[in-house]
């Protein structure tokens, strides 16, 4: 700055405010190389808008949704029969959240491999094992060609290609089963050979989801982005023959809707409804704690599977 006084410097950003407010305080002191404490960090609406006023008054914002569209499907999924395993799961003691998701994936795959026979598809799991091997083996056995790219295996599947990655990209397989962590960020190409992912299980963090989807909907690609989320759900009924209804998947897919709206509300200027959190740990702790809400009401019937 000081050898030239005319230098004008550009902070850009697909996303700006990933999961905290903090990256957008810190954007903009970057970006004019002063400290602005004025600019609270703590995730509530209040703090939301004073960096959505910064941004409109300093910058320019471009939205990555006007320019590629995106598709959010969800495709409801009846596991009722679960019921009994998922109660069996907690009495062990045993249950992490990775093993309830383990179970929970069995009644998602025959949809899933019915979305991937429609054309290449990128299947994303924030989990690997117990998740990676039995898609891969539904998904080879109705006769597609599958390639895996996770922390532990990137190997390409029928080889000459440096990983599986350039394989898929090269076209010589159907579907690319990727970890989040590994697909998340850094990865560009994908866009050119597809316009289509399946979440297997759901990442953490909105701004895991905005990662993840930004590999398709990104530069040069031309077609709707579609995003496919199997949920799955159980119906169950007490004593009294009341019917209820109860869904893992929605409730994860809610928290990270919550979590967009707090980054839509300092980007945008779109009002949040919630800023909450979600962990693996609340995750466990919301379905152990149904798990015991349903023994505790006297729960007997799984609704419709007697």
């Amino acid at each position: 700055g000081e050898l030239n006084p005319k230098l004008m410097v550009l902070g850009m950003s697909g996303t700006p405010i990933l999961n905290n407010l903090m990256e957008g305080k810190k954007l903009i002191e970057l970006v004019f190389s002063e400290d602005r404490n004025d600019l609270k960090v703590e995730n509530d609406f209040h703090n939301a808008m004073r960096i959505y006023q910064e941004f409109t008054r300093l910058g320019i914002r471009q939205r990555g949704n006007d320019i590629w569209s995106t598709d959010i499907i969800t495709h409801k999924i009846d596991a009722s029969y679960l019921l009994d395993d998922l109660k069996a799961l907690r009495i062990s003691h045993s249950g992490s959240i990775s093993e309830y998701e383990q179970l929970l994936i069995k009644p998602k795959i025959a949809r899933i491999v019915e979305i991937c026979k429609m054309k290449p598809t990128l299947v994303v799991t924030v989990f690997v094992t117990g998740i990676v091997d039995i898609l891969r083996k539904a998904l080879e056995g109705s006769g597609l060609k599958v390639g895996v790219y996770t922390g532990l295996n990137k190997l390409s599947t029928f080889g000459g290609f440096k990983d599986s990655l350039e394989e898929f990209k090269k076209g010589k397989t159907n579907v690319l089963i990727g970890s989040g962590d590994c697909l998340g960020t850094g990865i560009d190409g994908l866009q050119d050979v597809c316009h289509q992912m399946v979440y297997a299980t759901l990442p953490w963090t909105e701004g895991d989801n905005a990662q993840i989807q930004a590999r398709l909907a990104r530069e040069r690609q031309t077609e709707e982005v579609l995003v496919h989320i199997p949920q799955t759900y159980l119906h169950y009924s007490n004593k009294k023959g009341e019917i209820n209804r109860w869904s893992f998947c929605e409730w994860r897919w809610s928290h990270i809707l919550a979590k967009k709206a707090l980054s839509s509300a300092a980007v945008d200027g779109i009002s949040p409804t919630s800023d909450g959190r979600l962990t693996p740990q609340k995750a466990l702790n919301y379905i152990d704690g149904w798990i015991e809400r349903l023994e505790n009401e006297e729960i007997i019937l799984r609704y419709g599977r007697q």
